[in-house]
């Protein structure tokens, strides 16, 4: 626990009490959101059902953006059908976004979600974000200032047939 506040000899026992409830109650919100970052982590296993809401799909290919398409079973991006090379916390970052479309996700969140207990700065996040605008060919993530990132729109599950599918796994796109 961090200190919240501090008391001046001599004290009040009601003061004391009522600064104790107080970082009680933070100690609750915060072990809550934790919480559900673990719980989202979890589901990160498997995204197909994170991204449909519970929901299983026949295809686990879904687009957002232009010409933008996630594979939630192997965890890849794809551009203009060629396949994105992201590194793992790039992976987690554009994971969460979608999973979370049209939703900011603050700092906090996105620190939380892919660096876990590591400490790093709203700055870490800033330079992701602007190697991922770059290796996605479009300014898809949006900024909410100083709270956060987005992707706008929504998600576009593709059909079964040939020409929605016919992404290229082997084919890297050269970022």
């Amino acid at each position: 626990m961090e200190l919240c506040g501090f008391l001046i000899k001599p004290f009040n026992v009601l003061s004391l009490h009522a600064m104790i409830q107080m970082r009680l109650r933070k100690f609750d919100k915060e072990k809550n959101n934790n919480d559900n970052f673990i719980h989202i982590k979890n589901e990160n296993r498997n995204l197909r059902q994170l991204l449909f809401g519970k929901e299983i799909v026949e295809n686990p290919i879904v687009g957002f953006g232009k010409e933008l398409y996630f594979h939630s079973s192997t965890c890849e991006t794809f551009y203009q059908n060629k396949r994105l090379s992201l590194t793992k916390k790039e992976n987690l970052f554009i994971q969460l976004l979608i999973s979370n479309m049209g939703h900011t996700m603050n700092f906090e969140q996105i620190i939380k979600y892919v660096w876990g207990k590591t400490k790093v700065s709203e700055n870490n996040v800033r330079t992701l974000v602007w190697r991922m605008r770059a290796k996605l060919h479009t300014d898809i993530i949006k900024t909410v200032s100083g709270v956060g990132y987005y992707i706008e729109g929504t998600l576009t599950p593709l059909q079964n047939n040939a020409n929605d599918t016919n992404l290229n796994y082997n084919q890297k796109n050269s970022a």
